[in-house]
């Protein structure tokens, strides 16, 4: 092995003095984006399927948020607030709006400094469907015949 001077020992010291620190602010701040990333697409997915519930016949604003939350509850979201329009969900409704959103304070790993104040948020708007938009069209009965009933041996 090559010995080194002591000027390059003291070098080398000073060198990984100024580089750790930046490599593991750089770490933890790689850290809350890849977390950030992930909340805003579980809000995206919260939203879009929460509104899929509700947009059926007989769906409820319960359902709605329940759909909304079961989704949130797999990121460990906490402290989200889910807004669902109209409040009251009938046949007149023609369209059904869901916005989720998440404060990144109570939601980030590590050091929160990054995203102090920030919040994040997703939408979606989907137009209600009717009784008639989902069976839009009676099938007609298939025949049964006797033929149809008997089963052929297998071999």
């Amino acid at each position: 092995m090559f010995a080194l001077s002591n000027q390059r020992r003291a070098a080398v010291t000073v060198e990984v003095a100024v580089t750790i620190p930046i490599v593991i602010v750089m770490l933890f701040a790689s850290i809350e984006f890849c977390r950030v990333t992930m909340l805003r697409s579980t809000m995206q997915t919260a939203a879009y399927e929460a509104a899929r519930a509700g947009i059926v016949p007989g769906a409820t604003k319960e359902k709605v948020v329940n759909r909304a939350e079961e989704i949130l509850k797999l990121a460990r979201a906490s402290d989200y607030t889910i807004q669902v329009i109209p409040e009251f969900i009938d046949d007149s409704t023609s369209q059904l709006s869901v916005l989720v959103s998440v404060p990144m304070s109570t939601n980030g790993y590590g050091i929160a400094k990054f995203f102090k104040n920030a919040s994040i948020a997703a939408s979606a708007t989907k137009p209600r469907l009717t009784i008639n938009q989902v069976l839009p069209v009676k099938l007609p009965p298939i025949p049964v015949t006797e033929a149809s009933l008997v089963a052929e041996p297998l071999e």
